[in-house]
């Protein structure tokens, strides 16, 4: 069962979308292609746990879905990737191959060596660049906080790191309007 937050934070979303991009809000079943889900995460078990939940609770496109996070240059291009200009590997994909993500899942502290980023800065920069599909953070902090974190608009949905695949997925596929 969807929440009247879910459900109108869909609703809002929808309304936002051109004709075009509201295709790729349908349900799997009714699309051409699969989702496109893509994690930022600096941790090495929380990417792998990005593939398993994309893969196995939400039936991901696997040949277009995947979590970055290793290097600072996949972070800092993590937005071109998930607006579909450059690939996975940072190389350019051609105007005509070019898919926007249906959603991507982004951890809220990331370090590598003296960098740092903050997820819900990313989500900014995807949504100023007119990403439109669903934005997941994930993090550490305690359930008001992340509740609070939602509630600022830029992000759809904020998770707990440690909350299920079950119930993560349910949230992510509520969002994106599927049930």
């Amino acid at each position: 069962p969807l929440s009247e937050q879910s459900r109108a934070s869909a609703a809002s979303r929808n309304e936002r979308r051109s004709d075009q991009e509201a295709v790729q809000a349908l349900p799997s079943d009714l699309r051409s292609c699969p989702l496109i889900c893509l994690g930022l995460d600096d941790s090495d078990m929380c990417r792998m746990f990005h593939e398993f939940l994309f893969e196995n609770f939400l039936s991901a496109d696997p040949e277009r879905s995947t979590s970055l996070g290793k290097t600072p240059e996949e972070i800092e291009r993590f937005v071109d990737v998930a607006l579909g200009l450059v690939s996975p590997e940072l190389r350019p994909v051609p105007e005509g191959e070019r898919r926007v993500a249906d959603l991507v899942l982004i951890d809220q502290h990331m370090e590598i060596g003296l960098k740092r980023w903050i997820g819900t800065d990313i989500a900014r920069k995807l949504r100023s660049a007119g990403f439109q599909g669903v934005i997941c953070v994930m993090s550490g902090i305690g359930n008001e906080d992340l509740k609070a974190m939602q509630a600022e608009g830029t992000i759809d949905i904020a998770v707990a790191k440690g909350e299920s695949p079950v119930e993560m997925a349910e949230k992510i596929l509520g969002n994106l309007g599927i049930s």
